[in-house]
């Protein structure tokens, strides 16, 4: 019955923004062509225990800690750093890492910790983290777009959140010479030995993401 018709409900956990773009979209087409499949989708920034909240699959971005769960990498997302034309004309626009500290920063506030996350970005061939002054934190990634595309300052933000507001012109991206490595986005589940077919098939399908066109 290991390759039987995918039943039950499908519960994962997925970062808003990208839930939202892909993942959503991507499970609506599958529970369309499996009538016996269901959906449990948490929209969320904070990373959930998978193995306590009885989770099927978790989505997450950047490097993994836990290595008690299965992970497969289904794409992968470029830190930016952009702000709006209407600020960058009234104080300049920075060509290095050192004259992030004479702006205005919009920085993400971790959910789970309730910290901010340090800027990561390289300085040729060293990647440096930087902890930039906030003038406003933010703990949503497309409240973290609208922030800056509203004047408060440069953000540094995942490239798919800003694809819009880039080609329309409300924001601008800056610091391009000192983007960091890409980071991984992985699918996890626990580390059970038999893959129920409802998770083998959104794993097929969340794997086919790399191969998306944005």
């Amino acid at each position: 019955g290991v390759r039987a018709q995918p039943t039950g409900t499908l519960r994962i956990d997925v970062p808003i923004t990208y839930g939202r773009r892909f993942v959503l979209p991507l499970l609506a087409k599958l529970v369309s062509e499996h009538p016996t499949l269901q959906l449990d989708v948490r929209l969320q920034d904070s990373y959930s225990d998978i193995v306590r909240d009885g989770l099927d699959l978790a989505i997450r971005a950047g490097t993994l800690r836990d290595s008690s769960l299965i992970a497969r990498r289904i794409d992968s997302q470029q830190l930016i750093v952009v702000a709006s034309p209407d600020y960058l004309a009234q104080h300049g626009t920075p060509s290095r890492i050192e004259a992030v500290s004479a702006h205005a920063t919009v920085l993400f506030r971790q959910p789970s910790s309730g910290r901010n996350r340090p800027w990561q970005l390289r300085q040729g061939r060293r990647q440096v983290e930087l902890h930039p002054e906030p003038r406003a934190m933010v703990n949503d990634g497309e409240g973290m777009v609208a922030a800056a595309a509203g004047g408060l300052g440069l953000a540094q933000i995942p490239d798919y959140m800003a694809r819009d507001e880039l080609a329309s012109g409300q924001l601008v991206e800056v610091l391009q010479a000192c983007r960091p490595a890409p980071m991984p986005i992985s699918a996890v589940m626990p580390s059970t030995r038999l893959v129920p077919p409802r998770v083998r098939l959104a794993l097929d399908a969340l794997t086919a993401l790399r191969d998306r066109a944005r």
